[in-house]
């Protein structure tokens, strides 16, 4: 008896994972929406094609920390069999005052809810994300009753920028409170192909001298003109002084497709 109610729930389970109608072990939800386009009419008023003027480093600070938030994730893994809550953090710049936030795509690997964390404190659950896995980067969606502030991003900056330029690097470092880390670095290279996990490999890379910590995923890479010129991704593990971020060569086009579909 015992052994003939042990076939009849194998049975059942095999079944269910053949059909695909349960999603015990497949967890892979990117796209929490309708599945369309966020905005196929958008304006990307975001994006600067100069290079601004040099500013203080308190300033860019100031005024970028005003576009940055804090990417708090809720995700299910398997832990072999059964599936297993996890939590997760990193960061996010605004693009627009619409609520568009991109940050990386493995920031929001297998999110069931992400919480964005205005510089306010104040905390908003997103309405949507989209992500391509392929050059790690992210949209998040959500909406607010307040005026946001964005980040520029300079537009080129592999060709706009040279080694070894003096760079910001932030991020929400460690999770820790208070607000966003920053560091300061400069340029060691520009245009770096590297190899993120499995078999994802990111072209045109800026490595930076800055140092990006766990938590800083997603955060900008800024200029002294505060301007965006890439979006902290990687760290070399077993080095000092080796970090990299995707340039807005590769990012602009790939979040305005991500947006407009």
């Amino acid at each position: 008896m015992y052994f003939l109610k042990y076939l009849t729930c194998l049975a059942i389970l095999l079944s269910l994972l053949v059909t695909g109608s349960c999603s015990l072990f497949e967890m892979q939800e990117t796209r929490p929406g309708n599945g369309g386009p966020i905005d196929t009419g958008w304006d990307p008023i975001y994006v600067e094609d100069d290079i601004g003027a040099e500013l203080e480093a308190q300033d860019i600070v100031a005024a970028i920390s005003e576009a940055m938030v804090c990417v708090e994730i809720d995700r299910v893994t398997s832990d072999g069999f059964l599936p297993a809550p996890q939590t997760g953090a990193g960061t996010g710049i605004i693009i627009d005052p619409a609520g568009y936030i991109v940050t990386n795509a493995h920031v929001v690997e297998n999110a069931r809810t992400i919480t964005v964390r205005l510089c306010s404190g104040r905390e908003v659950e997103a309405l949507d994300w989209v992500a391509d896995t392929a050059t790690d980067l992210a949209v998040v969606v959500i909406e607010i009753d307040e005026e946001l502030t964005y980040a520029p991003f300079l537009r080129n900056s592999l060709r706009n920028l040279y080694v070894p330029e003096t760079v910001l690097a932030a991020g929400n470092a460690l999770a820790l409170p208070g607000g966003p880390t920053w560091t300061q670095g400069v340029i060691s290279y520009l245009g770096r192909p590297i190899r993120l996990d499995g078999d994802v490999v990111l072209e045109n890379t800026i490595q930076t001298s800055a140092a990006i910590n766990p938590g800083n995923s997603g955060g900008p890479l800024v200029n002294m003109a505060g301007q965006v010129v890439g979006i902290n991704t990687a760290i070399a593990d077993q080095a000092e002084g080796i970090g990299f971020a995707i340039s807005t060569d590769v990012a602009i086009p790939v979040i305005e497709r991500l947006i407009t579909g």
